[in-house]
């Protein structure tokens, strides 16, 4: 009534046992995957969300608001992504991709835009983050465990908040066929839900 702001109660620690000296010293980062250096930040996150944003893209400006009033408006959420509307070189429109609402379709192949997606802070620290073993099609593991193992939901909104940007220099470009064995690697952790090392995992690429 008196419009105090909300306030976020929990420990200001890292969720990780042992030595996290790590976490706070960027200068050590050098050799590390992309995979561990997200899990790195993702440790030190203690607002109640995380929202995706990739480097060469561009999102709405309404894009984060919505996904905020989305989530506070539906706490059986866990994350939210959204409608795409294709971009080239020169950010000039080329084209949309509609997500379906009930995600039909995601067992088979990835079909939500990282770079689109806000998550409830806490889904991190409930799954464990990224995998590291993942090289490639991180994001799709991680949906995957989230819905499978974790009994998560994730929802899109039917609106083209992000404009993702495809040319011939991007990743999804260069790496299509190694995109395509680590999502069958996805698909194949989620569903034993065990360790590399005791599936006998190698990796070729």
């Amino acid at each position: 009534s008196y419009d105090y702001p909300k306030v976020f109660v929990g420990p200001m620690v890292p969720p990780i046992h042992g030595d996290t000296s790590l976490l706070d010293s960027p200068e050590q980062w050098k050799g590390k995957s992309l995979e561990d250096i997200v899990n790195f930040r993702l440790n030190l996150v203690r607002g109640n969300y995380v929202a995706r944003q990739d480097a060469d893209d561009m999102s709405d400006r309404v894009r984060l608001e919505e996904q905020l009033r989305f989530m506070e408006c539906h706490p059986n959420i866990d994350a939210v992504g959204t409608d795409v509307i294709l971009v080239d070189s020169a950010a000039i429109r080329a084209g949309t991709l509609e997500i379906p609402p009930d995600l039909k379709g995601l067992d088979r192949r990835n079909i939500l835009v990282h770079g689109s997606m806000f998550f409830r802070g806490i889904v991190f620290k409930l799954v464990g983050g990224y995998d590291e073993r993942m090289r490639l099609s991180q994001d799709y593991e991680l949906y995957l465990r989230m819905i499978r193992i974790h009994h998560m939901s994730i929802s899109v909104l039917s609106k083209q908040y992000y404009f993702l940007r495809q040319h011939s220099a991007s990743l999804s470009s260069h790496f299509i066929f190694r995109q395509l064995y680590y999502s069958v690697l996805a698909k194949y952790f989620v569903k034993n839900n065990s360790s590399q090392k005791r599936l006998g995992v190698r990796f070729y690429f």
